[in-house]
């Protein structure tokens, strides 16, 4: 069974988003992976019936004050209904009081025909996070036919 809702702007980490068409089996299993050192939070840039395009990401999660200082260790990205041709390329932002930084050094690539990738390279000099700062997915290339775009981002101690 499918939920269609809306999307907000920006929603505070540990929410459920909020838009798009998720299954409430895949809720559950995001809900599940929070523990005390680490912190898994979906972004979801596009929804099931929307046709992924480039563009900066504009919903995204604000680190609360429990997640000072914390890093970000692991970025996997799916899709829906995978590229007929070329790839998705996904870039991590992180904007902290108006400035913008990429916190990947190689962007995440999803290839042509698949689902999924994570084989982004996180800039460990720019990983960490702070209470206030803003993350966003931007899609750099969105391939061909693509729908459906969910980010995952892992934070520890």
């Amino acid at each position: 069974m499918k939920t269609k809702i809306r999307l907000p702007h920006v929603f505070p980490v540990g929410s459920v988003p909020d838009g798009g068409q998720v299954t409430n089996d895949f809720l559950a299993v995001i809900n599940a992976i929070d523990t005390s050192k680490s912190r898994s939070i979906v972004i979801p840039s596009f929804g099931s019936d929307e046709a992924v395009a480039v563009e900066d990401g504009t919903v995204g999660i604000v680190i609360p004050s429990d997640m000072d200082e914390w890093r970000l260790t692991k970025v996997l990205s799916s899709v829906l209904t995978p590229s007929s041709s070329e790839t998705v390329d996904i870039q991590i932002r992180r904007t902290r009081e108006e400035v913008d930084t990429d916190l990947l050094t190689t962007k995440l690539t999803i290839s042509e025909e698949e689902y999924f990738a994570e084989d982004g390279v996180i800039d460990e000099t720019k990983n960490m996070v702070r209470t206030g700062d803003l993350i966003f997915v931007d899609c750099d290339s969105a391939g061909t036919d693509t729908y459906g775009l969910f980010t995952v981002l892992t934070f520890e101690e």
